[in-house]
């Protein structure tokens, strides 16, 4: 019985030793992909992605009305990289303010700064716009790949804060 008892204890502390080892490696996996994200380097990205992933932003569907939900690896990268033709963003950034792992979902709370492309103001912008917003990211693993990735982001601020640095138009 005693013997048993050893046994079923030693089971006990490897589950425990092994959650706590795939706790940190999805850990590790959500903070290098925030980083990718940071560098707008969506091939980079890609490459955490499982083929079937889901990307979706209700937040962002609802500011610019556009689809911002989306399932499949090459869709959600078409997405991303639409979203800056041209080049990667002069300035992006996901400044993590804390985050943790349960289960297989890693949750991010983040800063997203940006300075935005003058393209997309012309004159109208002031200078460089800048923008610094909340964000919450979640990702869910599967087989160590991201199969969905959801964003809720501050957009009511992010346009209060672009109102503050473009001109008003005349009417």
């Amino acid at each position: 019985m005693k013997k048993m008892s050893v046994y079923f204890l030693f089971l006990f502390a490897a589950n425990i030793i092994c959650a706590q080892v795939s706790q940190d490696s999805l850990s590790k996996m959500a903070l290098d992909y925030m980083s990718a994200y940071s560098e707008w380097n969506v091939e980079k990205m890609g490459a955490f992605y499982k083929d079937s992933v889901h990307f979706k932003d209700p937040t962002a569907v609802e500011a610019f009305q556009t689809n911002f939900d989306l399932v499949g690896k090459d869709k959600v990268m078409s997405l991303l990289k639409s979203v800056f033709p041209d080049a990667p963003p002069e300035y992006a950034s996901f400044k993590v303010k804390e985050h943790f792992v349960s289960g297989t979902h890693a949750i991010i709370n983040s800063n997203f700064e940006l300075v935005l492309p003058k393209s997309w103001f012309g004159d109208s912008a002031l200078g460089k716009i800048f923008v610094s917003v909340p964000m919450v990211t979640i990702l869910k693993f599967d087989e160590k790949k991201i199969s969905s990735h959801f964003d809720y982001v501050d957009y009511n601020s992010y346009q209060k804060q672009i109102s503050f640095q473009v001109k008003e138009k005349k009417e």
